[in-house]
C-alpha cells in the first residue's frame, strides 16, 4: 500500500474521490482525441443524415469542437432541405443556451410547461439489454409509458423511447408484446398527441415533481381520475383523465362522472362556453354540465377503450386505452367547428391511423427557427425558402449567428 493508505477501504475511498472525474472539456494534452471525435461525428452526420443527434453531455461536449460539429450538422441539414430539419440534444442547459440545442431530461420530466420544446429520453428496461429483466418480466408497462407520454406532451415535450436489443439486434418476446400493445393505443388517440400544443396549463392534480432534473421516474406516483392533462390542436382542447372514474359508481349504480375543475364556467383558461364533448373511441357525444365550480361529464359505465396490456397476440384495437377519457371542445364563436368535426364519430370506420410509436422514435419533434421537422408534419415536405439561408456558426450556445462555415476543423 502507498504511504498514507492503510487499508483496502482507504484505497477505495481515494479512488472514488480522484478517479473517473466527469469532465467534458477538451483534454489539454490530447488534441488528437478532439480532432478524431469531430471527424467521427462529421462522418456519421454526412453518411447517415440522422434527424436527431443525442449528446449524452451537459450542453455540448469538448468546447469549440462541440459547437463546430453542431454547426456542421445544422448547415448540412439546411443545404439538403432548404431549412433546418434536425435536432441536437443536450442536458442541464444554462438558461442562455436554450434554443441553440434542445434540452433533454434523462429518465425524468419537466414539472410544468416549458416555453421551448424539450425531450424526455427513457427506456422500458436498462439502457443496455439485460436478460434478467426479460426473464423476470419486469419491463415498464404500456400504462406507465403512456402516462409518461401524456404528461410530457402536455408540458411541450417529446418522448424518446428506447427498446434495448439483444446482441444479435433482435428484441425479445416481452418487448415485442409491449410494442404491439402500445401500437394499438395511438391509432385511436394519436390525434391528441401528434401535432398538438400545450394548453395554458398542463393539467390538474397533485404535483409529483419539484424540479426539471433527470432520474426522477421513481417520483411518478400512481395516477387517478383526479389527474388531468391537456393538449390542444386548432380549435380543439383535449383532456386526459389518467384514471377511469367509473368502477365505484358502477358498483353502486350511480352515474359515472368525471369532474374537471379547470374548465368551470367563465374560467380564465377557457372563458368561452363548451359546446360539445366527445370521447375518442366512442361514436356519440357525451352529456355534460358546466357550472362556476367545475365541468362535469357523464361517461359510459364501462370504458370503451381500456388500456392495452402486453399479450402473445395483438390486443383488440377497441381495447387500446384504459383509464383515459379524451374530450374535445368548441366554442359558440367557432361555428365552423361542427362542420370541420362532423367526422368525429363516422371517422372511426374507416380510420387512417397515425404512425405508431416505434423504438427510439421522437413523438412530437420541436420547431426550430429554420422550420419544423418533416416528421412533425406527418410526412409533409418542408416549406422551401425563396432564397437559401446563410450557414450557421455557433460562436456560443447562446447565439445562432449567420456566418461562413466553421474553419476550425477539417471537412
Amino acid at each position: 500500500m502507498p504511504d498514507g493508505i492503510p487499508s483496502i477501504a482507504a484505497a477505495n475511498s481515494w479512488h472514488e474521490l480522484h478517479d473517473r472525474i466527469w469532465t467534458e472539456e477538451p483534454p489539454p494534452n490530447n488534441p488528437e482525441f478532439v480532432n478524431a471525435w469531430f471527424l467521427r461525428c462529421q462522418e456519421l452526420m454526412d453518411k447517415y443524415q440522422p434527424d436527431l443527434i443525442y449528446f449524452d453531455n451537459d450542453d455540448l461536449p469538448l468546447g469549440q469542437a462541440g459547437l463546430d460539429v453542431t454547426a456542421h450538422f445544422y448547415n448540412s441539414s439546411i443545404a439538403r432541405n432548404g431549412s433546418l430539419q434536425c435536432v441536437v440534444n443536450g442536458k442541464n442547459l444554462k438558461p442562455d443556451h436554450t434554443g441553440a440545442i434542445t434540452l433533454d431530461i434523462e429518465r425524468g420530466r419537466a414539472k410544468d410547461i416549458l416555453a421551448d420544446p424539450w425531450q424526455t429520453d427513457t427506456c422500458i428496461g436498462d439502457w443496455h439489454y439485460k436478460r434478467s429483466i426479460f426473464e423476470n418480466h419486469t419491463y415498464k408497462t404500456p400504462r406507465t409509458v403512456i402516462h409518461t407520454l401524456i404528461d410530457v406532451v402536455s408540458k411541450n415535450g417529446n418522448l424518446l423511447l428506447s427498446i434495448p436489443v439483444r446482441g444479435n439486434g433482435a428484441i425479445d418476446e416481452d418487448e415485442h408484446a409491449f410494442l404491439q400493445a402500445l401500437a394499438t393505443w395511438l391509432p385511436v388517440h394519436g390525434e391528441a398527441i401528434y401535432g398538438t400544443r400545450p394548453f395554458t396549463i398542463f393539467g390538474e392534480g397533485a404535483q409529483d415533481l419539484t424540479d426539471n432534473k433527470g432520474f426522477s421516474e421513481d417520483k411518478q406516483r400512481p395516477y387517478t381520475s383526479a389527474d388531468i392533462r391537456f393538449t390542444t390542436k386548432g380549435p380543439n382542447l383535449y383532456a386526459f383523465a389518467l384514471g377511469w372514474p367509473g368502477d365505484e359508481a358502477t358498483a353502486e349504480g350511480k352515474p359515472n362522472t368525471l369532474t374537471i375543475r379547470t374548465l368551470a364556467r367563465s374560467n380564465p383558461h377557457l372563458p368561452k362556453p363548451i359546446q360539445r364533448i366527445d370521447l375518442l373511441g366512442a361514436s356519440t357525444p357525451l352529456r355534460f354540465t358546466q357550472t362556476p365550480e367545475a365541468l362535469t361529464v357523464t361517461l359510459p359505465r364501462k370504458n370503451p377503450t381500456p388500456m392495452p396490456t402486453p399479450s402473445a397476440s395483438p390486443p383488440d384495437i377497441g381495447n387500446s386505452l384504459r383509464h383515459h377519457a379524451w374530450l374535445s371542445w368548441s366554442s359558440k364563436t367557432q361555428s365552423c367547428h361542427s362542420e370541420e368535426r362532423s367526422d368525429v364519430g363516422s371517422r372511426r370506420t374507416p380510420y387512417s391511423p397515425m404512425p405508431p410509436l416505434s423504438a427510439t422514435a421522437s413523438q412530437r419533434p420541436p420547431s426550430w427557427p429554420g422550420g419544423t421537422l418533416s416528421r412533425g408534419s406527418h410526412g409533409q415536405p418542408p416549406t422551401q425558402p425563396k432564397t437559401p439561408p446563410a450557414p450557421i456558426q455557433l460562436q456560443s450556445t447562446r447565439h445562432l449567428t449567420r456566418a461562413h462555415p466553421c474553419p476550425n476543423h477539417p471537412k
